[in-house]
């Protein structure tokens, strides 16, 4: 069945619920519509990741993968958080039966897209901001 750590995890997982004013996010079903995973990430200036949380409905890994992968990119930068790999959670975990492993790869693949996501905010927001400079710099032309 499972082993001990991944037993405590379950019983009292890190980081659940929801993250208000997360700057990266995203929602990934599995296969069977039994699993769903969502991470949120909180990122700084510099693009560390200061915060995440997950809502995970689905069986005790998926639970359990998306706790450790929560804890896991707090503290590195997006670009960094990922490269996270199923070995780095099974570092965490200990021993896990290889069934299991889709479970960890789904967290992870939503883990990726929630990057992505971030980059593509962070993209917007810097064409946005770039545009407001040049309609300011027009106007201040036009007033001369």
């Amino acid at each position: 069945m499972y082993n001990q750590k991944v037993l405590e995890i379950f019983k009292n997982p890190s980081n659940v619920g929801g993250l208000q004013g997360s700057n990266g996010s995203a929602k990934l079903e599995g296969d069977n519509g039994a699993e769903v995973v969502k991470l949120y990430i909180l990122a700084d200036d510099n693009e560390v990741i200061t915060n995440a949380r997950f809502k995970t409905m689905g069986n005790v890994m998926t639970i359990v993968a998306s706790s450790v992968v929560t804890e896991l990119v707090i503290g590195k930068s997006v670009k960094n958080a990922q490269n996270i790999t199923r070995q780095d959670v099974l570092e965490v975990l200990g021993d896990v039966e290889t069934k299991d492993y889709k479970y960890i790869d789904l967290v992870l693949e939503d883990l990726t897209l929630t990057c992505e996501e971030f980059f593509k905010r962070k993209a917007k927001e810097e064409e946005k901001a770039r545009l407001e400079a040049e309609k300011l710099a027009l106007l201040e032309k036009d007033k001369k």
